[in-house]
């Protein structure tokens, strides 16, 4: 029953209309059979489907519902919820969007109620159907909301009001300029949030494209943020000090995947990890921690740094990243420094979390990518001396992509051109200037805070040393217990051991008889080879006789 076709095709109806089309790429299949496949998530538990469906339950158990999922359909995944999902994504496509086709639709209910052949012409359009066949709904809307205006503004031409009265011609009139009245906000608050997901796209496959292979030799791409912080400390086993102490201590962890000339050609990816103690995610925290990840890759021994003469820096719009302190050190600082060209790539805001995942492509390639972790330790005390760049005309939030040249023509010996998105040609030169600032007094670092002792940093007593446990052991010894209340394995923690070890056995066990029928599988082929090869032979040589 289970590979029937009549089951299969009833599974198939049934849970069709339960599946949302994930972004994921999975691979289904065995062997020689594996292919990739996009991937479907279950909006509802597969029980929840079995059960409220009475096609299913009626034909079959669940065991066997379970099983035909499993075996047929491999790349239908769970339900899982979206995290750090854009909000301003979320409001367009669950509000926005929603209440402007919404409007349309009523729009188009009234209109046609004065005149039931209104959007014939609308609707029979090839631009309209290209708009509707390409699903740009944004476009659609607009150009309903321009054809509405349109045909208002040239009534005396228009052939359906020549057979109204004046009072029906008066009265659509009316209803044409509440439907424009009323669309043209949601078509300027749609166009805008559009832009912004444009612009997402826009940052993102210019990203994809040098990722790639279109990537020059002589650029170094660093993509990096801020990952989330880790409580500490942690251990397979966490006392109850560790637990406490898991609420006030916490580690930064500053990410970054590069991609950097190697040595003998071509480019090698390396991933970063800084870890500190240092709380503080701002631009300065940014900027340091960005230095920490360029003297890694410098002094990596795959990376040809000699070869870099471009580095390109992809980050998100975070103020730790887009702001004027920021753009002192990546536009000023670090070109005269490196003596190379800088370019910023910002993502879109919110979009700006990358694909690039360092323990799924250790898995894919494991002599592939290099990994580093290093240690940040800044000291106590902030930097007194803080940077920042002003430029004439420049909003940093208004750009997405800026780039510093080295040039004998300016007296700072770099040029700055915004170029607003990375895919432009290179964009407005700017006229700036530095502003220094010094703190006084000097600003502590911000890191966590536990007035307890770190147990977990101790080696504990060692023989000959006392402690609580020592002193109460030699007051209360004379106090012997009873046997039965002395400190011995459960039954249920023996049997659990015992499960263990038995699993162990039996893991081992199959892997041997499955190294065996491989070795018996090449014996018999070999056998077979050669018995084939032997009749051949015969075969010929009596044909040579005869």
């Amino acid at each position: 029953m289970t590979h029937a076709s009549s089951t299969i095709d009833l599974v198939r109806t049934n849970v069709s209309s339960h599946l949302r089309e994930s972004a994921n790429i999975v691979v289904v299949g065995r062997g020689n059979h594996k292919q990739m496949v996009v991937a479907s998530l279950l909006t509802a538990p597969r029980y929840r489907i079995w059960c409220q469906s009475p096609e299913l339950h009626g034909n079959m158990s669940w065991q066997t519902f379970r099983r035909v999922l499993r075996l047929h359909f491999p790349h239908i995944r769970n339900a899982r919820r979206d995290t750090d999902v854009c909000k301003h994504c979320k409001h367009f496509s669950d509000e926005l969007l929603p209440r402007a086709v919404k409007l349309v639709g009523k729009v188009r209910s009234v209109l046609q109620q004065f005149c039931s052949g209104y959007f014939s012409s609308y609707d029979s359009s090839s631009s309209t159907q290209r708009l509707q066949a390409d699903k740009q709904v944004v476009a659609e809307i607009k150009s309903f909301m321009q054809y509405i205006n349109v045909r208002n503004a040239d009534s005396s031409n228009d052939p359906l009001r020549a057979t109204m009265t004046r009072a029906q011609r008066l009265s659509l009139h009316t209803a044409e300029a509440a439907a424009a009245h009323k669309l043209k906000p949601h078509v300027e608050i749609l166009e805008a949030y559009e832009w912004h997901q444009i612009t997402a796209s826009r940052q993102t496959g210019f990203i994809t494209d040098l990722r790639s292979g279109e990537l020059p030799a002589n650029t170094l791409l660093v993509q990096m943020d801020f990952k989330e912080n880790v409580k500490y400390p942690m251990s397979p086993k966490e006392t109850s000090e560790d637990w406490h102490a898991q609420n006030k201590l916490s580690l930064t962890v500053f990410g970054a995947n590069a991609l950097a000339p190697k040595l003998g050609g071509g480019h090698v990816e390396v991933f970063v990890l800084v870890v500190s103690d240092v709380l503080d995610h701002d631009a300065q925290a940014g900027c340091m921690m960005t230095n920490t990840v360029l003297a890694q890759l410098k002094q990596h021994r795959q990376v040809d740094w000699s070869v870099v003469s471009h580095i390109l820096l992809v980050c998100d719009c975070g103020p730790h990243f887009r702001s004027k302190e920021n753009l002192a050190h990546f536009l000023y600082t670090l070109p005269r420094a490196l003596q190379v060209s800088v370019e910023i790539c910002y993502l879109g805001e919110q979009h700006g979390k990358s694909g690039a995942g360092s323990t799924r492509m250790m898995q894919e390639d494991v002599g592939g990518p290099q990994f580093v972790i290093v240690k940040f330790q800044p000291g106590d005390y902030r930097p007194s001396k803080r940077i920042y760049l002003h430029a004439d005309g420049l909003k940093v939030t208004r750009t997405y992509s800026l780039i510093s040249s080295l040039s004998h023509l300016t007296e700072t010996g770099v040029s700055i051109r915004n170029k607003i998105f990375s895919d432009n040609p290179p964009g407005i030169l700017l006229t700036w200037h530095l502003e220094e600032n010094n703190a006084d007094p000097p600003v502590k670092w911000r890191v966590g805070y536990y007035d307890q002792p770190r147990s977990w940093e101790e080696s504990g007593p060692q023989p000959g040393e006392q402690n609580s446990i020592t002193r109460k052991f030699m007051e209360q010894k004379s106090l012997r217990p009873h046997p039965s209340v002395r400190a011995r394995p459960s039954f249920l923690d023996a049997c659990s051991s015992k499960a263990r070890s038995l699993q162990k056995a039996a893991a081992k066990k199959r892997r041997k008889l499955k190294a065996l029928r491989g070795n018996q599988e090449s014996e018999d082929d070999s056998s077979s080879s050669d018995s084939s090869s032997s009749s051949s032979s015969r075969s010929s040589s009596s044909a040579s006789s005869a």
